[in-house]
């Protein structure tokens, strides 16, 4: 069933690696006591959540996402994920659209804006992750949904 799925959509607009991130959903789902938080809406009504693990060196060592949201936000998110990996904060404040557009092969021109959507989250996790790091009593009082 998957398969016959992914095979329309494939042939629609979207290429096999944006449908393949989108079906895979590899990291969906939240982490209950991540480090960091970021979450972002767009006028569309697609959000991001993006949770974020740190290890002692200050890389991200796991990485989850969820979205509602129509099929590339759900591939954005996934291929964030992976970008985000190994990466500390500074590094993760360098990924750009391009780099997600790269990873996903190339989105459609009307779904480019849920590259901007996720990384809203992550420079909100970003910013969670400093402001928690530099004042640690914070962290009890974040907002997760």
């Amino acid at each position: 069933m998957e398969d016959i799925r992914k095979e329309k959509i494939s042939t629609a607009i979207f290429n096999d690696r944006t449908v393949t991130y989108a079906a895979k959903r590899q990291y969906y789902g939240s982490l209950s006591s991540a480090d960091a938080y970021g979450a972002s809406r767009c006028d569309c009504a697609d959000d991001v959540r993006l949770w974020l693990n740190f290890d002692q060196d200050n890389v991200v060592c796991q990485a989850a996402y969820m979205s509602e949201g129509c099929l590339s936000s759900q591939a954005a998110g996934s291929a964030l994920c992976t970008l985000a990996l190994g990466k500390n904060s500074k590094q993760l404040l360098a990924i750009t659209k391009e780099h997600l557009d790269d990873e996903l092969g190339g989105l459609p021109l009307g779904s480019r804006h849920t590259l901007d959507l996720v990384l809203q989250a992550l420079k909100a996790a970003v910013a969670d992750y400093i402001t928690v790091k530099r004042e640690n009593w914070r962290k009890n009082y974040r907002l997760r949904f």
